[in-house]
């Protein structure tokens, strides 16, 4: 089954809006009812899965329903923020395209930043120099030389911390010797 094209998308949100949030929640009165439904309908849409069903938006939207009448403080119309917030605890059981939406969103934002500092010769966390970080880097179009400024960096921070012999093995450490020495008196 074809996704929802983005007309199709927002004219459910804004039925749904008039059908079941509207008649739970009142307007704010000094502001235009109309211009306010035309921005949670495009807040919310934005914050949605890339891909939905039409048989998938009467669940998700009923997801959204019951955040935000769980977590409301008044009968007023919440703002766009809250629809957004409610659209953020979608189960993941809505199907695979909430979890591919999910990883996007989270993917894009951090290490969007990162890609962008590294290019820039900027500083980053250590989380995207070693392991995890690293491999998403190198993903995502990072090269190894790109990298090298900044391995060269902690190795520079290492030799100086370690003052060049990372594991010293000629003298036990204080640990080790009040250690051995519990272990003699025992004897």
């Amino acid at each position: 089954m074809p996704s929802m094209s983005f007309d199709q998308r927002i004219n459910a949100i804004k039925n749904w809006m008039k059908e079941e949030i509207l008649p739970r929640f009142n307007p704010p009165s000094n502001l235009n009812a109309t211009l306010i439904l035309s921005d949670i309908a495009n807040g919310l849409n934005a914050h949605l899965p890339a891909k939905i069903e039409p048989d998938q938006m009467p669940s998700i939207l009923r997801h959204v329903q019951d955040n935000l009448i769980r977590n409301a403080m008044s009968r007023t119309l919440p703002a766009v923020r809250y629809f957004i917030e409610a659209s953020k605890n979608i189960p993941r059981s809505e199907g695979e395209s909430r979890q591919i939406g999910q990883t996007h969103s989270d993917m894009s934002t951090y290490l969007r930043l990162a890609i962008d500092r590294v290019r820039g010769g900027k500083p980053v966390s250590d989380f995207y120099i070693e392991g995890k970080g690293r491999r998403q880097l190198l993903q995502h179009g990072i090269t190894e030389d790109e990298l090298a400024p900044y391995d060269e960096y902690i190795q520079r921070i290492r030799r100086d911390v370690y003052h060049d012999d990372p594991m010293p093995t000629e003298e036990p450490s204080q640990h080790e010797q009040v250690l051995s020495g519990s272990i003699n008196r025992m004897n």
